[in-house]
């Protein structure tokens, strides 16, 4: 394996993980599944994330940041709400249709114990509500 800049590593990774996620679904997605699919040894893995739900939690992040910011995009300057709405929803309808796997991958997320907790912090950090359990997630 050639020498790689931390950054590129990780962006290595987060792309085979796209890919995997994309053929198996976020559950039968494995650590030595993605550092197979990057052409990477599992030993470099820990240097790039602190775990499987890291990695899985960022390729999510960003296939939702890509239909939230087409959907921005669509009704930016749209004063009126149903237009702004229909635009928005034509727009994702668009990038679901151009990519309906990776969709279907960011839809199974929140069923994994990992989407469960990162939907929990990511709302608790936009509404300033804190979870607690009596059991493990």
């Amino acid at each position: 394996m050639a020498r790689m800049a931390l950054k590129d590593r990780r962006e290595e990774l987060i792309a085979a993980a796209m890919r995997v996620v994309t053929r198996e679904g976020v559950a039968r997605t494995t650590t030595r599944s993605i550092v197979r699919e990057a052409d990477m040894t599992l030993g470099a893995f820990p240097y790039c994330f602190d775990s499987r739900e890291d990695l899985l939690e960022e390729v999510i992040t960003r296939v939702t940041d890509g239909f939230v910011l087409a959907s921005r995009q669509a009704c930016a300057g749209e004063t009126q709400l149903r237009p702004a709405i229909d635009k928005s929803l034509h727009a994702f309808w668009e990038g679901v249709q151009a990519s309906p796997v990776e969709q279907l991958a960011g839809s199974s997320w929140p069923t994994t114990r990992c989407g469960r907790r990162a939907w929990r912090s990511r709302r608790a950090a936009s509404t300033g509500t804190t979870w607690t359990s009596t059991r493990s997630s």
